[in-house]
């Protein structure tokens, strides 16, 4: 997986864990999940209030409408009171 979408994902489900499987890949954020098998064609199994795999998509539909940036691209900002993501300035937060 690109670091760019991994850091797009990462900035949508914050709190998301990873178990990667021989087979699967299975996430976790929160009481919502979901597993996704590694060969293709695959299906996608989730559970919980949220639609994690959902998430994943928009996220990678985001990433490839803005040319599939590489990790270089992006840069976050820290203030006292809030941070963000950017893409390409800091005027272009990163939102999910």
């Amino acid at each position: 997986m690109s670091p760019g979408l991994a850091l797009i994902i990462w900035q949508c489900l914050p709190n998301l864990v990873a178990y990667p499987g021989d087979d699967t890949l299975t996430l976790v954020a929160g009481d919502s999940w979901a597993e996704v098998g590694l060969c293709e064609p695959t299906l996608v199994n989730h559970g919980g209030p949220r639609d994690l795999w959902a998430v994943v998509e928009d996220a990678r539909n985001r990433w490839e409408a803005a040319g599939r940036p590489g990790i270089e691209r992006f840069g976050i900002t820290v203030e006292p009171d809030r941070q963000w993501v950017w893409l390409d300035s800091p005027v272009g937060a990163v939102t999910c």
